[in-house]
């Protein structure tokens, strides 16, 4: 701060609770900054102005956060461990399929999905399926609500929307996207690194 000349900008209170507030927006993961910030505004009111009482408090919920972290790793291990022991164990691979290079995002070997590749029909599609995503709900819930019924729903799967609209929207969001990355790339090449 004093290498830049932003010493005057947190003194006396109100730069205190501005460091206080800047401290609190940059902790990660999101649940800690949401834990933190109820505990300052319902609990810990002083730590919005203090930052050792807000260090402290960030001490205290970020132990705790981690010890929660923990006990979930060591019950999700025992419950792994108890299925891998119910679970019959298979035979030693043949010496020729020890060593197994990874493919792809599956993360299949190659020997496998050779294998695969090989008990599979092929089928051929269509321009207008290859064309056409797949039918039936995601398996990931969308990020926001429907831009054109404020539903929580992917676009694609609107139903009050026409194919007209759906492609003017997807437009919309794409160049909104693209604004978006073209100023944050600006930012990161005119900040000091």
């Amino acid at each position: 701060m004093m290498d830049n000349g932003l010493k005057e900008c947190f003194q006396d209170a109100d730069g205190s609770r501005e460091k206080c507030k800047r401290l609190m927006a940059s902790l990660q993961p999101a649940s800690l900054k949401k834990e933190v910030k109820q505990c300052v505004r319902f609990t810990h009111k002083a730590a919005a102005t203090d930052p050792r009482r807000l260090f402290d408090l960030i001490v205290e919920k970020t132990t705790e956060h981690e010890r929660q972290y923990q006990r979930l790793k060591e019950q999700v291990q025992k419950a792994t461990a108890g299925r891998n022991q119910n679970a019959p164990r298979a035979s030693k691979p043949a010496p020729g399929m020890q060593k197994k290079r990874w493919e792809g995002k599956d993360k299949k070997p190659l020997a496998m999905a050779a294998m695969a590749a090989a008990t599979t029909p092929v089928t051929h599609r269509t321009n207008a399926q290859a064309s056409k995503p797949p039918s039936g709900k995601s398996s990931r819930p969308p990020p926001g609500p429907c831009p054109k019924c404020n539903e929580m729903h992917w676009l694609r799967e609107c139903t009050q929307a026409t194919a007209e609209e759906k492609e003017e929207l997807f437009r919309r969001l794409r160049d909104a996207k693209k604004s978006k990355k073209a100023r944050v790339k600006r930012l990161t090449s005119v900040l000091p690194g």
